[in-house]
């Protein structure tokens, strides 16, 4: 179960291309940070009103 939830959040992997893996994995990790801090803002801004 964890393992399979560890795939659905891991970034894709592209065999044959590695420039597109190192992009998909920029673009992946930008998007976790974005939707962690849009979180993060989110509670705060919830819970100090």
């Amino acid at each position: 179960m964890m393992t399979h939830r560890a795939n659905m959040i891991a970034s894709p992997v592209f065999e044959d291309d590695v420039d597109k893996t190192r992009m998909a994995s920029v673009l992946h990790k930008l998007l976790v940070y974005t939707i962690v801090l849009l979180c993060v803002l989110v509670i705060t801004l919830f819970c100090t009103s």
